[in-house]
């Protein structure tokens, strides 16, 4: 590995999340004195890149300047990790194409699956690769439902972190951050605040807030919902729908709709708790991850994403789909008696585990 590099190749617009996963794996990997190539429209983190000496470039640089064969320090490509694919004939020729013309030795393919769709789209590439990644338990199940991947190539389960220095079980808002929320929700600190950040859709379940809000107020539980979800974005009619109900139960003061936030971060770590009330199973859901990984308390259904990450968090918080009473009942003990904070992330979410892996990995494709 010291005479050759990795390539990440994410071809398309990538999220912030998948961003980030690959920015720290080559980060990760850069630091065990693996040159790392990152080819993608862009990355919000180009500055870290740069001080560490990951180099990147966007899908024409990398065609312009030959990265896809040979970088700057003379350094041939071994292993090319692809992100953010969406399985079309032409990205597998392209990328067969820059990366093996004029190499000797045709470098090691790795797909990652990170979304359900990713398996149901046409599987004629799989052949291509030499292993598969998937960024957790519910998408390889996926996968192997849906695709004949070749049972004899590694198919590795390495979840993606959320780990920076913002994001960690001791993180706390800022108290010029509660001072200023506080002028919006004056009686924050005297509730029981549940944290609801999802799309506003028939899949996230918003509607599992009428017997869930209800049933709490009238046991004299102060609790109050706030849903992170863009208005803006919703369907008009499903909107609608959601505030009629709310109205009819009679419930409709005690839930917030605060918008998308850009500082998340802060009202999970100072909400009570965090739900995720999707009615089937989802491949990722930030906003629950993100308060378990801050140490906070969190409960979902038990299916999907969702499910893999409360069992390993915080097992208690799981709950059957549409059990509304169960997820009562556990909401109204955890306002008696809040659940421990975790202090560590546990293993497999933390930066240095997915590193660790995705190096591991690698070795046993070039060994």
């Amino acid at each position: 590995m010291k005479t050759s590099s990795v390539v990440h190749y994410c071809p398309q617009f990538t999220t912030t999340d998948i961003d980030n996963l690959i920015v720290g794996i080559a980060c990760g990997l850069q630091k065990q004195g693996i040159h790392n190539i990152i080819i993608s429209p862009n990355s919000e983190r180009k500055a870290q890149l740069a001080e560490l000496g990951v180099e990147h470039f966007t899908n024409d640089e990398a065609r312009a300047k030959n990265a896809f064969t040979r970088n700057k320090h003379g350094k041939s490509i071994a292993i090319s990790i692809v992100f953010n694919y969406d399985q079309s004939q032409s990205l597998v020729v392209d990328l067969a194409r820059h990366i093996n013309d004029g190499l000797t030795t045709k470098p090691k393919y790795v797909m990652v699956y990170n979304r359900f769709e990713q398996a149901r789209d046409r599987p004629y590439a799989q052949s291509f690769y030499d292993a598969y990644i998937a960024t957790s338990k519910c998408v390889r199940h996926d996968v192997e439902q849906h695709q004949r991947n070749n049972p004899d190539k590694p198919f590795w389960v390495i979840p993606g972190s959320l780990e920076d220095k913002n994001c960690h079980p001791q993180y706390k808002a800022s108290p010029s951050w509660m001072f200023n929320w506080l002028q919006l929700y004056p009686n924050f600190e005297q509730e029981f605040s549940i944290c609801v950040p999802c799309n506003i859709s028939p899949l996230h379940g918003l509607e599992d807030l009428t017997p869930i809000i209800s049933s709490l107020r009238a046991q004299a539980i102060p609790a109050q919902a706030y849903i992170t979800g863009d208005c803006a974005q919703a369907d008009a009619s499903y909107l609608s729908q959601l505030h009629n109900l709310y109205r009819e139960a009679g419930i409709e003061p005690y839930i917030n709709w605060v918008g998308p936030r850009s500082d998340m971060r802060d009202l999970l770590s100072v909400s009570s708790v965090c739900i995720n009330l999707c009615n089937k199973p989802i491949s990722y859901a930030r906003g629950i991850y993100e308060m378990l990984y801050l140490g906070g308390s969190g409960a979902g259904y038990n299916h999907g994403f969702v499910g893999e990450l409360i069992e390993q968090f915080l097992s208690e918080g799981l709950i059957e789909p549409q059990q509304h009473q169960d997820m009562v009942k556990l909401l109204s003990k955890w306002h008696r008696e809040p659940p421990q904070r975790i202090t560590e992330v546990p293993y497999p979410y933390r930066m240095q585990d997915c590193v660790d892996n995705v190096y591991k990995l690698i070795r046993q494709l070039l060994d």
